[in-house]
């Protein structure tokens, strides 16, 4: 089964507990607000900042998220102007309105941090750190028979690309390092590669390598432009990196780079005066490609990118240095992955062993529908193959008859054909010698010569006789070597057909052979299945009787305690339930009302989104320019 990416489908990927993974809420009690939620759906269903914009305005009271909603809001792609748009709604709504922060009716397990999703501790962990920490943030499916990731901020904005949104160049000792505000910058913009899918768009493939960025440059005097390196553009140790394909270019076409001028280089928005299209196609024709600008000094990666005094000559100002540290996290915290501390650029960047303990579900469930549906199709496979070897087998026993059949009935033709042509000849023969003896009788017969005349005579027919005796021998051992030619064609077509009868049995016991182990592994299978089924259900009912004999205990204690304080507290409870039924009823009215503002608003932005996306992708259709080698 393929994973299949659904890009702007409301009942995506993320579910409640995600979204609480995602949140970072620590603690039992913790919950997340409706409008935090309401806001993340939006994203899933493909908003953009002004379908966002438009659902605040139409929202009947204010809106109150926590830094850590915001912060993961900026995760998923929610950019900064819906959070101005939130403080300008809330200072528009009466302070008599209510507060747009209803507690989610999600159980409170369900929206508590998961420990599994932090930071790993340690130089080194395992490569299954990817599925685990970026599966909150976008989406793993299998594209050209690999596990490839994308984020939300990417089906959130269109126009998003990597190395681009959201992060900014700083320099340390490994030359241009890339500093992302993600969250979870620190996997997928320094291992593994980038690349745009015909479908998808812009999806990651993980490695294992760091890097300060994985990126090919277009340097100008002005100008620079930069595109993520292609997974064909493999690192070797104590080598570099080396371009596997055969382009000059490494794949890479105009609409893949961003360039910017210089001077905007620094902004803390420069994603926003990048050049447009057309500007980018002329730079991209005048401005090689950089490919020594990534190299291996003492073993560790550089990834020069441009001239810091070209920047600076430009820019008028010095370009600060870095020293690179590493960040190391403590288990189950959750944290930003990259910081500043004085002229330290903290960043976490552990090796990656290339081993994998655990994998999401998705990815487990889809392996073992693939292993099915590959069991299902070789089944189907064998039996079309022995169904088809046997319509071959007789086909060619066919075809072997009728070749014996034309090979006699050619040999019939080519006797038939000989006995014409010794009989002409014979005749042709026969009338030329009377002819011939009729004029020397004709010229001999007066003179004294007669009886040499009959001598010659018979000396002709004497030779004629042995001529024909000749003859005759000579079509009896043709007929000889014809029948011996017939017998060895037959028994040499009866050889092949035994040989291909043999092989043919051959084959058949060992597809059956096959069949029998295949059939086995699938019983083993399935004992596996139901003995693992039946240790879980075991399980899970010990559990559910533990639990309903605690349920019990505290039924028959808290049932002993009513009983005692029923008739004081009666009337106390009769006012209370009277005032939180008035208090749900207009709970109820108000959740109402902002669950079909939220539906009109989600409907609108997935037409909206998918009205940008087409424009987008015609946008960026581009005319290949002519690909210019190094």
């Amino acid at each position: 089964m393929t994973l299949a990416l659904r890009r702007f489908s409301p009942g995506w990927f993320v579910s409640a507990a995600l979204i609480g993974i995602c949140c970072g809420i620590p603690g039992p009690n913790a919950r997340a607000s409706e409008g935090f939620l309401d806001l993340v759906r939006l994203a899933q269903a493909g908003a953009d900042t002004d379908d966002m914009v438009v659902f605040l305005r139409g929202a009947p009271g204010r809106f109150v998220l926590s830094d850590s909603e915001k912060t993961n809001l900026l995760d998923l792609g929610v950019d900064e102007k819906v959070f101005v748009a939130i403080d300008e709604h809330n200072r528009t709504v009466a302070q008599t309105e209510p507060v747009y922060v209803v507690q989610s009716a999600a159980p409170a397990d369900e929206l508590q941090w998961d420990a599994e999703a932090a930071l790993p501790e340690g130089d080194t962990v395992d490569q299954d750190v990817f599925y685990r920490t970026l599966s909150p943030y976008g989406t793993w499916f299998e594209a050209d028979g690999q596990w490839v990731w994308r984020p939300m901020a990417a089906t959130v904005d269109a126009h998003w690309r990597p190395y681009c949104h959201r992060g900014h160049w700083v320099t340390t000792e490994h030359g241009w390092t890339w500093y992302s505000d993600y969250s979870w910058g620190w996997a997928p913009f320094h291992y593994g590669r980038w690349h745009r899918h015909a479908v998808h768009g812009w999806v990651w493939t993980p490695g294992l390598d760091w890097g300060p960025a994985w990126v090919v440059w277009r340097p100008g005097s002005s100008d620079c432009g930069w595109a993520p390196m292609p997974p064909a553009a493999v690192f070797r140790s104590g080598v570099g990196v080396v371009y596997t394909g055969r382009d000059a270019e490494w794949g890479l076409v105009a609409r893949d780079f961003v360039f910017v001028a210089l001077t905007k280089l620094f902004e803390p928005r420069w994603w926003e005066s990048r050049h447009p299209r057309d500007e980018k196609i002329a730079l991209y024709g005048r401005q090689p490609m950089a490919h020594t600008h990534v190299e291996i000094v003492n073993n560790i990666l550089i990834n020069r990118g441009l001239e810091i005094s070209v920047v600076e000559r430009v820019t008028g100002r010095p370009v600060p240095r870095y020293e690179l540290a590493r960040f190391a996290g403590r288990p189950g915290e959750h944290v930003r992955p990259a910081s500043f501390e004085g002229n330290k650029f903290l960043l976490y960047r552990p090796a990656v062993r290339a081993t994998i303990n655990h994998l999401p579900v998705a990815i487990q469930e889809a392996r073992a529908e693939r292993i099915k549906h590959y069991e299902i199709a070789h089944d189907q496979r064998l039996a079309k193959a022995q169904s088809e070897q046997r319509v071959r087998a007789q086909e060619r026993q066919g075809v072997f008859a009728k070749e014996l059949e034309a090979v006699a009935e050619r040999h019939k033709q080519h006797e038939a054909e000989a006995e014409v042509r010794r009989v002409r000849d014979q005749k042709l023969t026969h009338e030329a010698e009377l002819k011939r003896i009729g004029v020397v009788r004709a010229e001999t017969e007066a003179g004294p010569q007669r009886e040499l005349v009959r001598k010659a005579e018979e000396d002709r027919k004497r030779q004629l006789a042995e001529a024909k005796t000749r003859e005759a021998q000579a079509t009896r051992e043709a007929e000889q070597r014809r029948k011996e030619t017939q017998a060895a064609e037959q028994k040499h077509a009866a050889d092949a057909i035994q040989v291909q009868r043999r092989a043919q049995e051959d084959q058949r016991r060992k597809q059956e052979a096959q069949v029998a182990a295949d059939k086995q592994r699938l019983k083993d299978l399935d004992e596996q299945r139901n003995r693992a089924a039946e240790a879980k259900q075991r399980a899970a009912l010990e559990q559910q009787q533990a639990e309903q004999r605690k349920q019990m205990e505290a039924q028959r204690a808290s049932q002993a305690q009513a009983t005692k304080a029923a008739e004081e507290q009666r009337k106390a409870f009769e006012v209370e339930a009277k005032a939180r039924l008035n208090a749900n009823r207009q709970a109820d009215e108000q959740r109402v009302r902002n669950e079909k503002a939220l539906e009109d608003a989600q409907r609108k932005a997935a037409s909206r989104a998918a009205e940008r996306e087409r424009q987008a992708i015609r946008d960026d259709r581009t005319p290949v320019a002519g690909r210019k080698g190094r």
